[in-house]
């Protein structure tokens, strides 16, 4: 690999997540008025979806499931797994930008198989890390693609969750510049370029309904 591996904050960015009927559901008016910079790595799941992505690759059929070791955490020791999918396993949507024959972009894009592992908390059961990382196929001109998740404790409506607490994104891929030469405009490819978005979450809230049974009442006669 060549090019420049040092990493250089671009822009933060700020925004209401909320995970609802299985989805991670981004306020998108509150998004919108960040500023949008080119370029940027975009990544989605990681506050919900992406636990079941593992767990799922992990202990489906044709799995690689299998024990790694003991490691101290922060609150003590934990349990550590390794995975492996495999490509007949559709579940981590990944991809870059290509230059196509007639000098246009095209977004090379696709389902991965992938590796990693995650950490539980052996007196509770609870995932406390994870980690994905792509096996991406040689010549692309995407070099890499991992995620990490780490979760923790958070007290909500007087009882403990285990949520997102902060999220690792890293791509490195092939970066594409615009040339002038012989009064003409065309696009090459430049060297790999790392980008990373680091996440965190907090200021949690519960939402759920809450319902109060009045005995004794009276029903009010119907048309009133």
């Amino acid at each position: 690999m060549t090019g420049d591996l040092s990493l250089y904050a671009r822009t933060t960015t700020k925004a209401t997540m909320r995970f609802q009927n299985g989805k991670e559901v981004v306020d998108e008016e509150a998004a919108a008025r960040q500023p949008r910079e080119p370029d940027t790595l975009k990544t989605s799941g990681v506050f919900g979806p992406i636990l079941g992505t593992v767990l799922v690759g992990a202990i489906k059929t044709h799995g690689d499931l299998s024990w790694s070791r003991w490691e101290m955490g922060p609150q003590g020791p934990e349990a550590v797994f390794r995975y492996r999918t495999t490509r007949e396993k559709n579940l981590f949507f990944t991809g870059s930008d290509y230059v196509t024959i007639n000098d246009g972009l095209a977004h090379s894009k696709g389902y991965e198989p992938f590796h990693g592992e995650f950490a539980i908390d052996p007196a509770s059961g609870a995932i406390l890390r994870l980690t994905l990382e792509a096996d991406l196929e040689p010549r692309l001109p995407l070099d890499r693609s991992d995620i990490m998740v780490e979760y923790g404790p958070q007290v909500l409506g007087g009882r403990t969750y285990i949520c997102p607490a902060r999220s690792v994104s890293i791509s490195r891929q092939r970066v594409i510049v615009d040339m002038h030469g012989w009064s003409e405009k065309y696009k090459v490819y430049a060297p790999f370029e790392t980008l990373l978005n680091d996440m965190v979450f907090d200021k949690y809230h519960l939402f759920h309904p809450t319902v109060r049974m009045l005995p004794g009442f009276r029903p009010a006669p119907q048309g009133r």
